[in-house]
């Protein structure tokens, strides 16, 4: 896997090619959203100006009047925004693949062991419809449960290395 100064470098660059190839305002979101990569990247790698020049700059090649005007550019324009008027915002990571589906492997799981039981357990049709539904709810709580408790804990560790409020030398008595 590329580091993230690979990345940064391979951004800057494809950010470069694409403004001098010029699309006449076609490809601004794209461009943009290249930027705010950018922007994240900075930000990841502690570079904090960089990282609100690139975002500056993703907000300026939204809001330059070549740029076709989208509901994709006014959303991002807006959540470049919203993100510039609140800097303790968490910064937001792409949940992994576990927690996110997490609610249908255990309905996969869960469909496919009644099926087996009622083959080979001989169990009534009744238990089987029961064990259905059972198996659905159970798939929907432990599922919204487990990304509860991951976004929850992922917010409370950047509310730590953000705010010191958690520290005893900085609170009141």
């Amino acid at each position: 896997m590329a580091s993230r100064e690979d990345k940064i470098q391979y951004l800057e660059t494809q950010i470069e090619n694409e403004k001098i190839a010029g699309s006449g305002g076609a490809n601004c979101v794209g461009i943009a959203r290249k930027q705010i990569e950018l922007s994240r990247l900075y930000r990841a790698t502690g570079n904090v100006p960089q990282s609100d020049y690139a975002l500056n700059e993703a907000l300026k090649t939204l809001e330059d009047p070549m740029c076709i005007s989208t509901n994709e550019s006014t959303k991002l324009i807006n959540a470049i925004k919203n993100f510039q008027s609140n800097p303790n915002m968490a910064n937001m990571q792409k949940m992994p693949a576990l927690y996110r589906y997490i609610g249908l492997i255990i309905l996969l799981v869960g469909y496919g062991g009644i099926y087996l039981a009622s083959n080979y357990l001989l169990l009534p049709s009744d238990y089987f419809l029961v064990g259905i539904l059972v198996v659905f709810v159970l798939s929907m709580w432990i599922g919204s449960a487990l990304r509860r408790r991951y976004i929850r804990s992922i917010r409370d560790s950047q509310t730590n290395t953000v705010d010191s409020s958690n520290d005893p030398k900085f609170r009141n008595p």
